[in-house]
């Protein structure tokens, strides 16, 4: 392990997790309060609104494959290496997923539209989903570090 770095820990993991999905329902009620209030007659920004559907399957796809292809063990990885990549991938995952919160936020900004709260639902389910990740990251990590320990005291035996 590197001198200096703590090892990220699963507590980490959630308050981050969590403060991810907070921000999501905050997106909805600041982009509601803040906004302007449009006519209903007024056509909403079409052309954003499609950039940044585009944008966020990209960030979906992004944020995919670093929570589940990303974390997943590689043969012979030593514990602390495993954790920092997945602590890595987790995070990019998660805030991948956050963008499309935000994109949503925009659309609420910039016009009339309710799009915008199928983009932050869509966000908060992923990160709801992307929490259940913590555990088997955590479980593998534990296992990875119990197998160490174990090798140590057999070459010392």
């Amino acid at each position: 392990m590197i001198q200096g770095r703590p090892t990220p820990s699963k507590t980490m993991f959630t308050i981050i997790w969590f403060a991810m999905l907070v921000a999501c329902i905050i997106y909805h009620f600041v982009g509601n309060m803040i906004s302007p209030h449009y006519d209903v007659t007024t056509d909403p920004p079409i052309v954003m609104q499609n950039y940044l559907t585009i944008l966020a399957i990209i960030s979906f796809i992004v944020g995919a494959y670093f929570l589940w292809g990303r974390t997943a063990p590689i043969n012979n990885e030593k514990p602390n290496d495993y954790i920092l990549r997945a602590q890595t991938s987790f995070l990019t995952g998660i805030a991948s997923f956050e963008a499309i919160a935000i994109f949503g936020l925009t659309l609420r900004l910039v016009g009339p539209t309710d799009v915008h709260i199928w983009f932050i639902a869509a966000a908060f389910v992923l990160l709801l989903i992307a929490g259940t990740r913590i555990r088997p990251i955590f479980s593998y990590y534990n296992n990875l570090k119990d197998m160490e320990d174990t090798a140590s005291i057999e070459l010392w035996e």
